[in-house]
């Protein structure tokens, strides 16, 4: 029972992950939408170059912009649910300020992994970061 119950916590945390690149896939190619993914190996090109400890624990960045307006409406709902309270992820800050919205949540995967999403939008613009790593915080990221 204890190893059954263990591989579908795992399998929990794997598909978490999933639908994160899932999210960014999905938009992947569309007009309009820009998504950058920065891998590893780029992360281990600049982890060479500057020796800090925010560098070393980064896993991978994910990225999207919005530039069309008409798009913004339906790509923030499903972000939203992608980086939801049901899916694992809770609220690290919420800044409501000239009709732009943002909110970083976090999601633990293990117990020194994370995922660390920025979700900001107004109803022109919607960007969304999604920061994958090993014990990152809020106070990692700002440096």
């Amino acid at each position: 029972m204890k190893q059954i119950i263990i591989f579908l916590f795992l399998s929990a945390l794997a598909i978490g992950a999933y639908a994160q690149d899932a999210f960014f896939e999905k938009y992947d190619g569309v007009d309009n939408v820009s998504v950058v993914f920065i891998s590893p190996n780029m992360l281990n090109t600049i982890k060479q170059k500057k020796n800090n400890n925010v560098s070393k624990a980064l896993k991978n960045i994910r990225i999207l912009q919005v530039e069309d307006p008409k798009l913004v409406p339906s790509i923030k709902e499903d972000a939203l649910k992608t980086f939801s309270h049901k899916n694992g992820y809770e609220d690290l800050m919420i800044v409501s300020e000239n009709g732009e919205r943002t909110i970083i949540r976090q999601k633990m995967l293990k117990k020194d992994m994370s995922i660390i999403s920025l979700i900001c939008y107004s109803n022109n613009e919607l960007e969304v970061i999604a920061i994958s790593g090993q014990n990152i915080s809020l106070s990692d990221i700002k440096r």
